[in-house]
């Protein structure tokens, strides 16, 4: 059986994440606004625009291209395991968000794979996911503006190995995860090797703080928020599966991070059961 590829980890890094209380600071900066037209960072004489972004669980460029084998025990340790589906999904309010804060952004998550995935996206326009926002230290929300969320298409660097656990469909990757693992075990794991990229812990890093001090933006109104409805009352929450996203480059990294999941789990139950 393959074992996880190893990534390297530096600590102290400018993504690691700080207490979460920017939300309730106003940061003054003594930068100008950034006049320069840039879409996404490629402007490379705007100096906002030469953040280095953070990467999907630390993996860096050269390894999207590493070639991992698999073999028929893997296959056949997955066969009776769940499919889930990862997917990343926009808008043209998210389009309009990452224009002005200079990066490139997607809704990245998972759900069953016998979903249809137009389904969860007619939930994430129903719940105008990400239209919340702090404004004088109070919650503001655009909810006609954040509609019409539609799911991307799913482009890699490098195919699958044929017997990859991990699959390209046209609008996701689909994982098939071993049975015991349960999809709130391989979504956690997800979210954490995605944590340094998330919209919301950027803002409060000190890469960050500078980002958004060049474009004369203040980061604490940067994270998005949600409103959930149930009847007469609303649970407000972080709208945290918003993330700093690649095309290509990232769904790479997705992939990587799905197959590691899947064998790193694999490799603890067959230590536990030695």
């Amino acid at each position: 059986m393959n074992t996880p590829r190893q990534t390297k980890k530096t600590n102290n890094t400018p993504y690691d994440c700080e207490p979460d209380n920017s939300h309730t600071q106003t940061i003054k900066t003594q930068q100008k606004p950034v006049k320069a037209p840039v879409v996404f960072g490629q402007d490379r004489s705007n100096p906002a625009c030469r953040t280095p972004w953070p990467r999907f669980g630390h993996i860096s460029y050269r390894a999207l291209f590493e070639k991992q084998t698999f073999d028929d025990q893997i296959v056949a340790a997955c066969k009776d395991g769940l499919d889930v589906m990862i997917y990343a999904c926009g808008n043209p309010s998210l389009q309009r968000l990452a224009r002005t804060l200079k990066m490139p952004l997607s809704k990245v998550g998972c759900t069953i794979a016998t979903t249809d995935l137009r389904i969860r996206q007619g939930q994430l326009s129903r719940d105008f996911y990400g239209s919340g926002y702090i404004r004088d230290g109070e919650h503001v929300f655009e909810d006609a503006l954040w509609a019409d969320w539609e799911m991307q298409t799913a482009e890699l660097l490098v195919e699958p190995h044929a017997l990859s656990p991990v699959q390209l469909t046209p609008r996701g990757l689909r994982v098939k995860l071993p049975p015991a693992m349960t999809i709130r075990e391989f979504e956690k794991g997800l979210h954490r090797a995605l944590s340094r990229s998330a919209l919301h812990n950027f803002a409060r890093s000190d890469a960050g703080r500078m980002h958004f001090g060049f474009l004369g933006i203040d980061p604490a109104s940067v994270p998005r928020y949600v409103r959930y409805g149930f009847g007469n009352t609303a649970r407000i929450s972080l709208a945290h599966e918003l993330y700093i996203c690649r095309p290509r480059e990232d769904w790479t990294r997705l992939k990587i991070i799905a197959e590691d999941l899947v064998i790193d789990f694999l490799s603890k139950q067959a230590a536990q059961a030695a």
